[in-house]
């Protein structure tokens, strides 16, 4: 039942996290991918041929499955953390912050770590296909009307025009493995992602809020502020691996330029020098911020109120 709750929350959290954010995202993917580098200029750019609707590119399907890829991470990091801690609680309420009263159990924090990057890795499963289909729709710079005129058309064409359109392309050309395009570096970058993510918001909150009672919610305003900042720091330090990411998900499917990370980190480097690889740094620290704020308010949000129904049963 406790697991369901982790799962549940997350679910909603990923939904909320991907309706805020998603603008930024495509910002943030076109100055990783785009020869033209400024955040400001891009912006422009899209407004004049898109119009707004072109910063939404690719949101269609990750829409349909954010709520399963948060709700993947949050049920397994919580699935692990109880795990690792099974017996130690004596009221069988999961302790989710160490500045919570009673004895902190042995290794808490290796085992938040831990718990954080299984999480992480879990989602890469579901992530990489979301991915590599959405950052293929955002590096793409039609205009809606010319995609929505050339869907009416009906005629044949290796056009791609949405998410479907698009998972059909990546099928036709390179099978099932396809859809894992980019992703070993999302392994290489979401599990100490996702540690640091989860690590951040625990310290961030007890140290906002201070010693709490076990099982106690931290004030709104404190899950707020911590999540914010776990956004950033997570993201803050692995800006390349996710620059190298978005190169090889965007890269073609055809006649690819990359043959692998190594490759795409060596031709990036001689091309564009140290700083190609924190392009996209200023929106993705602007999006981080609200996103994860939203993400972990209403993660623990939804938690708590079933943790609370959870032990009213018993």
């Amino acid at each position: 039942m406790q697991s369901t709750c982790d799962f549940t929350a997350g679910w909603f959290s990923g939904i909320a996290g991907l309706l805020i954010g998603h603008p930024l995202d495509t910002v943030k993917v076109r100055q990783q991918t785009f020869t033209e580098h400024r955040m400001f200029s891009i912006i422009k750019k899209t407004l004049q041929k898109e119009g707004i609707r072109g910063f939404y590119k690719g949101m269609g399907f990750p829409i349909v499955t954010a709520g399963a890829y948060n709700s993947l991470f949050f049920g397994a990091y919580a699935t692990v953390l109880r795990y690792r801690h099974s017996g130690q609680e004596p009221d069988g309420n999961l302790r989710r912050f160490c500045c919570e009263s009673g004895i902190l159990p042995p290794l808490w924090h290796t085992n938040l770590i831990i718990a954080g990057g299984i999480g992480g890795a879990t989602t890469v499963m579901l992530g990489a296909p979301v991915e590599l289909i959405k950052t293929q729709l955002q590096v793409m710079t039609d205009s809606p009307a010319a995609l929505k005129q050339l869907h009416k058309s009906g005629k044949k064409t290796n056009k791609v025009t949405g998410p479907v359109s698009c998972a059909k392309h990546v099928y036709e050309l390179r099978g099932l493995r396809g859809f894992y395009i980019g992703g070993v570096s999302m392994l290489l970058r979401d599990i100490p992602s996702f540690s640091v993510y989860i690590l951040s918001y625990e310290h961030i909150v007890c140290l906002l809020q201070g010693k709490m009672i076990s099982g106690e919610h931290p004030r709104g305003i404190y899950q707020i502020i911590a999540g914010g900042f776990a956004g950033i720091l997570s993201w803050m330090f692995l800006m390349p691996l996710d620059v190298i990411k978005s190169k090889i998900q965007a890269d073609d499917l055809i006649s690819p330029k990359y043959k692998g990370i190594i490759d795409c980190f060596i031709q990036s480097y001689k091309q564009e020098g140290t700083s190609i690889f924190f392009q996209g740094i200023i929106p993705c620290m602007v999006r981080a911020f609200p996103v994860n704020a939203a993400v972990f308010y209403v993660y623990q949000l939804i938690v708590d109120k079933c943790d609370e129904f959870y032990f009213s049963l018993k």
